[in-house]
């Protein structure tokens, strides 16, 4: 079953039509050129969908960890955080609703640099049950590392022993500083895989990792990839591509070429924010390269269509627009008197109606615009919506000749970082 619809609307609408005959041939060259891969990363992210062999020793790790806990905080920033982040937004994390109705597990996520933030945090964590799970697929990622020894000074602080207990590392092998600190604390390690980039890693044991913590089940969110990757697969042979991917790509490659050089995406539910974020990413770290302009804004809706809207709108072209379409939620009815047009309808209905509108205004004035419409918000859909937009950002990056899997810039970043903490 399709994890969501995918409708181009007017995605294509710009694009003359020999400029779309060339541009399904580039990217039906790109798929298979994609699929036949020789590159180890990209082969990493294509087979993320059927790995089995990490959730039994994932599983085990987690139970152990979480036995008494109650709160898990992961530590990591940029990829080994936000497709984690996604995920648990299934349960509502990060949004108004969360901790009123907790009674199990609380999950809390920094992934952000702030000693205001962090002292707040540690002063309100209840400690003694938190239990901590650190991800750096690299091992030195500074960010993390500081952390993690803020976090092993809050729990000294009060006294807490048994640290062996209340951490574990998700990293991959090697003489690392994150991997020695697992080892000084005797604390368990899972292998990251050194082939999968860390905006890439969502589908492997990051994601299953966040999932298993959920209480949830890893298998369905790679079966929602692989039905995404397949529709892929099978589509390599046709004249005009028909995979939500491929399709994708082909739109992104031509409205970049006609000037459109800032995407937009609307999320119309809370629960695909941390979704749109880590898709925000993804496209920009692997394609804003070599002078191309890879801008993509991302904003929740409907309540952006009281700010961000104005300008994406009536400012002028070069803005093409995707919506992430929620299905309907049960609620009452609103019940009013008061105001015409509210009678009966449900919050869900409203926003329905919104979204609906705010598409036919965009196809008024000829914007570019694409719709995803979950069937769910739940695993499978997530999983299916990752492995699109990770499959169509390698297409597109093969399309336009880049390399999605580098980040030269941050690095660049990263190094001048340590420069100077060394100078003093």
């Amino acid at each position: 079953m399709s994890p969501f619809e995918y409708h181009d609307d007017t995605a294509l609408r710009p694009l003359k039509e020999e400029t779309l005959r060339n541009l399904a041939r580039e990217s039906r060259e790109a798929a298979a050129g994609l699929l036949a891969t020789q590159e180890l990363g990209e082969r990493a992210i294509l087979h993320t969908p059927g790995i089995v062999d990490d959730i039994a020793p994932l599983r085990l790790m987690l139970e152990t960890l979480l036995s008494d806990a109650s709160d898990l905080v992961f530590l990591g920033v940029g990829g080994s955080s936000l497709g984690a982040q996604a995920l648990a937004q299934i349960d509502g994390w990060g949004t108004p609703a969360y901790l009123l109705n907790r009674h199990g597990l609380r999950l809390h996520f920094l992934d952000n640099l702030d000693a205001r933030t962090s002292n707040d945090f540690f002063d309100g964590l209840d400690v003694e049950g938190a239990r901590f799970f650190i991800v750096s697929k690299s091992g030195n990622t500074l960010e993390t590392l500081a952390q993690s020894f803020v976090a092993l000074e809050a729990l000294r602080l009060r006294d807490i022993g048994g640290l062996h207990k209340r951490f574990a590392f998700l990293t991959e092998p090697g003489d690392t500083p994150l991997r020695r600190l697992a080892e000084r604390l005797d604390a368990p390690v899972f292998d990251h895989d050194p082939l999968l980039g860390g905006r890439f890693s969502v589908l492997g044991a990051l994601g299953a990792a966040a999932l298993l913590a959920m209480g949830k089940e890893v298998e369905p969110m790679r079966e929602g990839a692989a039905w995404v990757l397949e529709t892929m697969r099978s589509d390599t042979e046709n004249e005009m591509p028909l995979s939500s991917p491929l399709r994708g790509a082909l739109a992104a490659v031509g409205l970049f070429r006609a000037g459109y050089d800032n995407a937009v995406l609307l999320a119309y539910a809370d629960h695909l924010e941390s979704a749109s974020k880590w898709h925000q990413q993804l496209w920009m770290e692997s394609l804003g390269k070599q002078g191309h302009r890879a801008n993509l804004n991302y904003a929740l809706a409907p309540v952006a269509q009281h700010a961000q809207l104005q300008a994406w709108l009536d400012a002028g072209a070069g803005n093409w627009f995707t919506l992430l379409c929620p299905p309907p939620e049960e609620s009452a009815p609103i019940q009013s008197e008061i105001v015409d047009g509210l009678q009966e309808y449900t919050l869900s209905c409203i926003v329905e109606a919104q979204w609906c509108a705010t598409a036919e205004v965009l196809v008024e004035k000829g914007a570019p615009l694409r719709r995803f419409r979950l069937n769910a918000i739940d695993a499978y859909a997530l999983g299916g919506l990752f492995m699109h937009f990770m499959v169509e950002t390698l297409v597109t990056a093969r399309m336009l000749g880049i390399n999605a899997l580098g980040q030269p810039a941050v690095e660049q970043v990263k190094r001048n970082t340590i420069k100077r903490l060394q100078r003093g």
